[in-house]
């Protein structure tokens, strides 16, 4: 229930501490900051999913500002666990989402500093330059992430999606 999840994080519950570096966090802590991280992922990910139902049936500033809100819950994910790559990631897609492909990739080049052989990220970076306009790019990078991972099936079906948007068949076939 998203209502109430964002009201309870947001009115109920007062957890002021979690990103402050100055509140000492033990080992057990640190550890349960995880539970709190993923509370927030799953909100803007369900805020996605209502975005994506809002943009289906053509109700476009509705699915903006939801993916605007999921935009605010990823961010408090990151800022909660920055290590972690996941709310940088669900950043990236989001406002690839949204258009802003320069938002976007800066998000996913961060990703990539933290683990630059990620297939997955550079599928995303492909897709974000399509989406952009830029296809030399595009192919770069899903290029690029098959042959880190040869067996991502996800890189072959991205390129081949590709290079059908581009009317290039034979390199498709």
């Amino acid at each position: 229930n998203i209502q109430v999840t964002q009201n309870n994080l947001n009115n109920v519950y007062k957890m002021r501490g979690l990103t402050d570096p100055k509140v000492f966090k033990d080992e057990n802590t640190q550890r349960l900051l995880g539970n709190y991280a993923v509370t927030y992922w799953n909100l803007g990910m369900a805020l996605r999913r209502q975005a994506d139902k809002a943009r289906q049936n053509n109700r476009l500033l509705e699915a903006k500002e939801l993916q605007l809100q999921a935009v605010q819950q990823f961010e408090q994910a990151h800022n909660i666990m920055p290590e972690e790559s996941a709310g940088l990631t669900w950043l990236g897609v989001t406002y690839a989402e949204l258009g802003e492909f320069p938002k976007a990739l800066g998000y996913f080049r961060q990703v990539m500093q933290k683990d630059p052989v990620n297939p997955y990220i550079l599928m995303q970076l492909g897709m974000s330059f399509q989406q952009a306009g830029m296809p030399d790019s595009a192919e770069y990078y899903y290029l690029k992430g098959i042959q880190i991972n040869p067996n991502f099936g996800e890189g072959y079906g991205r390129l081949y999606t590709f290079y059908l948007s581009q009317n290039n068949t034979a390199k498709a076939i």
